[in-house]
């Protein structure tokens, strides 16, 4: 499927229960670009602190996750619990956090899995959509942070190399990659 559409522009968004039912939380479908250079749609989650948004809106983080599968029931904003607690700390922390489920997951396609461009794209495109949700009261410039674990650390990895020319209205002010991949083929058992 490609989309009419501008990368991290929000295509869908129906708001759902919170993880750890604190705060307002949306799962959202948005427009990311692929490398071939057309635009797909992306499935993700944007949760909102509690409470009221602080002078110029909330810091956003993006969450990328570990792998979880290929299938589209394998996307953690449409499994309950399917987002780790890791959100809810962020959140705690009084951040507006988003989390992609990445090109192929909870949409149609394949899973371009371990594609850098891809997932970066995800990445940055899923703090664009963030940003311009109505409710979400997200501070719409400034730094925002990374963090990944595992697929995710790949994943973010690849948003910050990508931002400054992919995504310059997103300034990265710090990122998070925890046990990312960076060798494919210790990745993959014969």
């Amino acid at each position: 499927v490609v989309l009419d559409a501008a990368p991290g522009e929000v295509v869908a968004a129906v708001e759902v229960d919170p993880p750890g039912g604190g705060g307002r939380a949306w799962r959202i479908e948005y427009a990311s670009r692929a490398p071939d250079g057309s635009v797909v749609p992306v499935s993700g989650l944007v949760v909102r602190p509690p409470g009221p948004a602080p002078e110029g809106g909330f810091p956003v983080v993006a969450w990328a996750h570990p792998t979880v599968g290929v299938a589209d029931d394998c996307a953690p904003s449409t499994v309950p619990d399917g987002v780790p607690g890791v959100v809810e700390g962020l959140v705690g922390l009084d951040a507006v956090v988003v989390a992609t489920d990445y090109p192929g997951l909870g949409t149609p396609g394949p899973h371009p899995y371990l594609v850098g461009e891809s997932e970066g794209a995800a990445v940055l495109d899923a703090v664009r959509a963030a940003r311009s949700l109505s409710g979400v009261d997200a501070a719409p410039t400034g730094g925002v942070g990374l963090v990944g674990y595992s697929h995710g650390g790949h994943a973010v990895l690849f948003a910050r190399a990508m931002a400054p020319t992919y995504a310059p209205d997103v300034e990265v002010a710090g990122t998070v990659a925890v046990a990312p991949v960076t060798d494919v083929g210790d990745l993959v058992v014969a």
